[in-house]
Formats: C-alpha cells, structure tokens, sequence
C-alpha cells in the first residue's frame, strides 16, 4: 500500500485481510508506505490481529524511490472507503503500481472501479470486505498466471491511458477546442 494512513484509504481492511492470508500463503508481509494520523490506530490493528510481525510501516517514501518499491512487491492494493468525506478520486497509485508491472487490487470505492477492469488489469472487491480482499489477494499470490496476465495488462492500460505522450496529446487536444 502507498499512500495517506486516513480512514479513507481503508488500510484497516488489508491489515485485517492480511491474517487470513498469512494462514494459506507462508512468508506473506505487508509493506505499508506513507504517514498520517491513522498510523497508531492501523498499529492497533496490525497487533489484535497478530500480525504486527508481518508489517512494515516505512513511512513517507520519496517519488524516486518508489517504482523500487513497487516492484520489490508481489501485488498493490488499493482498499479505500467511502467516508464522511467521500470516495477515492481515482487512486493515481494504481497507474503508479500498474506501470511497474504489479497486479493491483482495488476496493469497489469512488474512482477506482474507472481504473481498474475487474478481472483484466486488476482486481475489485467490495469495499470493507476484508475477507473477499484476503480472497483475491490468495488468488494473485498462488496463480503466476493470472498474476501475469493482470500485470501486463495493468502496464498497458498504464501506458496506453496515462503515459506523457497521451496525456500532452489529451491536454493539447482541450486546450485548442478551448481556444475555437
């Protein structure tokens, strides 16, 4: 996970998923990026659920380094709530995620269901549905080729939607209708 620890981004969920995964899939961790006012409650959480061994809070990381950490991972999930204060935009992690060639897997909230194509470039579950999350991740980390197959797909919908080339093009393109 990358990002705000908020209530938004719902990183209660994957701590909580994460212990019904840590019982089918031997040597799983967690690696949580980012800080926030969260961060003691997710510790609590991480500890009720004995598996506060199995996560590493690493705190803000710079842009630099990130795409390593991306792909010294094996799947990203993004598994943010709706809130008070409402939905995830769009999850700029997953395209970040995606153009590293990581499986990604995304909560049903806000913007995110627009990125990712269930099933061909990642993978949706409910939002706060933990054991459904702690399901699809099982999936990713025990089936290489699905995993494969959503990893190129991500990298492709990254590239083909979001790449500098696109976006100058998309931008250019507003730009002049808004100048006609």
């Amino acid at each position: 996970f990358v990002g705000r620890l908020n209530e938004q981004k719902g990183v209660e969920y994957l701590i909580k998923s994460l212990s019904i995964v840590a019982k089918k899939i031997s040597g799983v961790r967690l690696v949580i990026v980012g800080e926030g006012d969260h961060k003691s409650k997710l510790q609590s959480v991480a500890k009720e659920n004995n598996v506060l061994n199995l996560v590493e809070f690493k705190g803000p990381v710079s842009k630099e380094k990130l795409p390593e950490i991306y792909s010294s991972c094996d799947v990203f999930v993004l598994p943010s709530v709706t809130t008070k204060i409402g939905t995830e935009a769009m999850g700029l992690v997953l395209i970040e995620a995606m153009a590293c060639q990581l499986p990604v897997i995304g909560s049903s909230s806000g913007g995110i269901k627009d990125v990712i194509q269930d099933g061909k470039n990642g993978l949706i579950f409910e939002e706060k549905n933990h054991t459904e999350l702690a399901d699809k991740i099982i999936k990713i980390l025990s089936d290489e080729k699905l995993s494969a197959k959503l990893s190129a797909n991500g990298a492709l919908f990254a590239k083909n939607n979001f790449s500098w080339e696109i976006i100058g093009s998309k931008f250019e393109k507003l730009y002049r209708d808004v100048l006609k």
